[in-house]
């Protein structure tokens, strides 16, 4: 027997690592320009082996996400890739 799930196509989607899901609901970009991170609210809507299933309308494709758990991040912070 094979069993196969559809679920509805979906824009501005990812999957990260869990370690970049901050309280459940925030990530953060690293805004090419000034070089600091950005908030954005994300809805987590599936696991996906060792990461999880994000959307949020502010994701854009070549978004540089921050995938590592930094215990002080804020909007707004300099960072240095």
């Amino acid at each position: 027997m094979t069993l196969l799930l559809q679920r509805p196509a979906r824009k501005s989607v990812a999957v990260i690592p869990r370690t970049a899901i901050y309280d459940n609901q925030r990530i953060y970009r690293v805004d090419n320009q000034s070089q600091r991170l950005q908030a954005l609210t994300v809805l987590i809507i599936g696991n996906y082996d060792q990461g999880v299933i994000i959307s949020s309308p502010e994701l854009r494709n070549g978004d540089k996400i921050v995938s590592t758990s930094l215990p002080n991040a804020v909007n707004g912070m300099k960072v240095q890739l």
